[in-house]
This record gives structure tokens, sequence and C-alpha cells, in this order.
């Protein structure tokens, strides 16, 4: 079980160096400034297909947490069961579930910018410029405090859990 549940920590920890990698591979919003019509709304419609993938991703890191979550009130449970202190792997997984409720709020914050898409039409093409690059920023800015939070939340669990194996061999 102790495998279990570092490799879902450790899942979760690579998932989010890959959405940071994706998120920090966007070039600046002021890239964007003054964009020639044709070749800017490409761009435009472009970046809202990977904010989409990302945001995507962010759901399958939301999935995964919550999993780590589940092995992780089991492995308690057991150690708890057999007379351990377990009060601190306690705090730590309700600091984490607040660490991962906080970070629902940013995806569903980035989930409706992206879905109401504001100056893209139904097929993601560009119908104003300027509300498009908004709406990236918005969703680009979400979903970045998203990836923050759930990384912080993560590696503060992960280290919580080594320091308790630690101290319990």
């Amino acid at each position: 079980m102790k495998k279990t549940v570092t490799v879902m920590v450790s899942l979760c920890v690579l998932s989010g160096l890959i959405v940071a990698a994706l998120v920090l591979a966007l070039p600046s919003a002021t890239a964007y400034a003054a964009p020639p019509a044709q070749q800017g709304s490409v761009r435009l419609e472009n970046l809202l297909k990977r904010e989409q993938i990302i945001l995507n991703n962010q759901q399958q890191r939301l999935d995964l947490s919550n999993q780590v979550v589940t092995a992780a009130q089991t492995w308690i449970g057991r150690l708890q069961a057999q007379g351990k202190d377990v009060s601190t792997l306690q705090s730590a997984l309700a600091a984490f579930q607040a660490g991962i409720a906080q970070a629902q709020g940013s995806f569903n914050t980035a989930q409706s910018v992206l879905n109401t898409h504001a100056g893209f039409d139904a097929n993601g093409k560009v119908t104003d410029a300027a509300l498009a690059l908004k709406t990236l920023i918005d969703a680009g800015k979400a979903e970045r405090q998203f990836h923050l939070t759930i990384t912080q939340a993560t590696i503060d669990f992960r280290q919580a859990v080594q320091q308790y194996r630690q101290n319990n061999k």
C-alpha cells in the first residue's frame, strides 16, 4: 500500500510538472498585442486549442489527486486500526484536500471562461481578436493558479507522508 500511495503522489507531481511545462511554453500576452488579421486569428485559434488541452490535463490531475485521497484514507485507516498515531497524516490529508478544493475553484474558473469562449465562435474561429485574447489570458491565469495550488498541496502532502515514514520506521 505504501508503494501505491507513493506512486499515486509521484504521478500527481509528474503530471503537475508536465502541465507546468505546457503553461511555461505559452508566449506572454504581450506577444499578441497587434497580430496581423489572418495570421493572428490562426494563432489565437491554436492557443484556444492549447488551453483546452491544458484544461483536459488538469481534469485528469484532479481525478488522480482524488484517487490519492481515497488511497491515503484507506492507508491511514489501516494504520489507525493498528493503533498507530496518525494525527499528523490526517491533518496533512485534510490540508491536501483543501488544496484540491482550492485548485478545483481555479479549474472551474478556467473551464467557465473556455466554455464561454468569448471572441470565438462555436467552432473555435476568432470573431473578435481583442475579446479572444482576453479569453485566453483569463483562462491562462486560472490554469496557472490551478497548477500552483495543486502542485504545492501535492508537495506538502508528499513531504508529510515521507516525514511520517521517517519518524515511524
